[in-house]
């Protein structure tokens, strides 16, 4: 993944680089590099936990909706 796609993961996610380093238990810094070098690649966990973590939130919003 490069880091355009990373940003949009994130955005469509709903996650800031900073809430994702504390979710995801990775350092800020190491974030921070993936995202300043042009040809960074992202490694590979990090697509699946973005779009786990997507449809997780939106599972818990759906259900949280249909309890009310």
């Amino acid at each position: 993944m490069k880091k355009q796609e990373f940003k949009a993961l994130l955005k469509d996610a709903g996650l800031t680089k900073k809430t994702f380093s504390k979710l995801s238990d990775t350092s800020y810094d190491t974030i921070m590099g993936w995202t300043k070098k042009e040809k960074s690649q992202i490694p590979g966990w990090v697509d699946s936990w973005i779009r786990y973590y997507k449809s997780h939130k939106e599972h818990v919003a759906l259900k949280k909706m249909f309890k009310e």
